[in-house]
């Protein structure tokens, strides 16, 4: 049974989670930012077969719970 899960878990995050890579610029928030001409350059490396770049946003639904993360 303990096989079953890691293999299930594994095959998940596989689906959930592709990349070789992920980064964030810092826990700001809104106020990072990328500077113009980063994700092109990023692109345009010959190590790089795709690059995704986006931008997440908190919400706060109800102010004693956690804020939500909308990607």
């Amino acid at each position: 049974m303990v096989a079953s899960f890691r293999q299930s878990l594994d095959d998940w995050l596989n689906a959930v989670l592709p990349a070789e890579l992920y980064f964030r610029t810092s826990h700001a928030g809104d106020t990072a930012y990328l500077e113009p001409g980063f994700a092109e350059r990023v692109r345009a490396l010959p190590q790089v077969a795709r690059a995704d770049f986006l931008r997440s946003g908190r919400i706060l639904l109800d102010p004693s719970r956690p804020p939500l993360v909308l990607i």
